[in-house]
């Protein structure tokens, strides 16, 4: 860790915690999907961590990114497109110190049940969630557990595709 050089922000867009940093006046190496141009003004560098249309994160390319410049580097925060990969977290973690949530964070995400039980412990109100699909599912939503953001969210009447995986009903 070098605590003058770059803070690595991985993501699949890292453009508003980039040009947050750079606010912040500190020196950003950003590693998403898109490299637009907002990003790369905001970052003294950009190395892509796949392809936009992939909508996924390489681990390859990440742990290759943070291998080569270890000793380079601030730290590492991990942003969105992680959720389902803390895995990769741990082994990001070997090599360069994680700011922000650590692995093991990310990894209770993937426990529905247990999420939504610290929500209820922390008086955090949520949707009403069902492990099974209700007996009238309209008005209902469909998402697969462990997913990330919204992009497992379906109709509860269009959710065949996901019924043979674990998923939440809310």
């Amino acid at each position: 860790m070098n605590s003058s050089g770059p803070l690595a922000l991985a993501g699949l867009s890292v453009r508003a915690a980039a040009q947050a940093a750079r606010r912040d006046g500190l020196r950003v190496l950003a590693l998403d999907l898109f490299g637009d141009a907002d990003t790369c003004e905001a970052a003294e560098a950009w190395r892509p961590l796949g392809t936009a249309a992939a909508l996924a994160i390489d681990a390859e390319a990440l742990l290759g990114e943070l291998a080569r410049r270890r000793e380079s580097l601030l730290g590492c925060w991990p942003g969105a497109g992680f959720e389902d990969c803390p895995e990769l977290l741990e082994e990001a973690e070997r090599l360069c110190p994680l700011l922000g949530t650590p692995a093991a964070g990310w990894q209770a995400l993937l426990d529905p049940r247990a999420f939504f039980r610290q929500l209820d412990a922390w008086g955090i109100a949520h949707p009403e969630v069902r492990w099974r699909a209700p007996d009238e599912t309209e008005g209902w939503l469909c998402k697969r557990a462990g997913s990330r953001g919204g992009e497992h969210v379906r109709s509860e009447e269009h959710t065949s595709e996901l019924q043979s995986q674990s998923t939440i009903s809310y």
